[in-house]
């Protein structure tokens, strides 16, 4: 009877034993599924980042907008005014020093090899001090004004200073509701199809 017992008991720690080491391999196994969906996500992150640093290297590098007194012109990405600084010919003026610190020009974007622009504007790149890429209409480097607290803002039409005369940029490109012009991107650097017109 002692000995039924006996064996009962053995039998009864061994299942134990048994099922508590596929108890602690199935955590194992999900120790590493985890580790594999973290890793998957990780990746999936990184892809996003990814991608959204090549959309904004894709987005448009100057918008157009209607001024009620000047008309259409262009603006940056932000829909800030863009201007040109001209002497008496309309040839550009080098904006360098003190110049750049009140009038920020318009660079190429980071990772972009030519300006995108909306349907109807053609840009090129120009050097700028420092070796800095400038986005240019017409050969004429774009700048923005300071003295521009909003879109709304066109402060610094016909301003003097720094050896010439700042104007806005004007273009004959239609402004849709969004404030670009129809018809999507247009990354070009032929002049010769522009619609920008630099003259006041």
């Amino acid at each position: 009877m002692r000995t039924t017992v006996g064996r009962r008991l053995l039998m009864t720690g061994a299942a134990v034993l048994v099922l508590g080491g596929l108890m602690a391999a199935c955590g194992d196994d999900n120790n590493k599924t985890d580790t594999g969906s973290g890793g998957s996500t990780t990746t999936a992150a990184t892809s996003s980042e990814s991608s959204t640093t090549a959309g904004k290297a894709a987005a448009l590098t100057v918008s157009v907008k209607k001024n009620p007194t000047l008309g259409t012109i262009l603006a940056d990405p932000a829909g800030k005014t863009l201007y040109t600084l001209t002497d008496g010919s309309g040839k550009a003026v080098a904006c360098t020093g003190q110049c750049l610190s009140l009038w920020p020009p318009l660079k190429l974007a980071a990772g972009a090899t030519t300006p995108s622009s909306p349907m109807g504007v053609a840009l090129t790149v120009v050097n700028g001090p420092g070796g800095a890429k400038l986005v240019a209409a017409k050969g004429l480097p774009l700048y923005t004004f300071s003295g521009d607290s909003s879109a709304a803002d066109a402060h610094g039409e016909g301003l003097q200073g720094f050896g010439g005369t700042w104007h806005v940029m004007k273009t004959n490109a239609a402004v849709t509701r969004s404030g670009s012009a129809p018809g999507g991107s247009n990354s070009s650097t032929t002049e010769t199809t522009t619609t920008v017109s630099s003259t006041y």
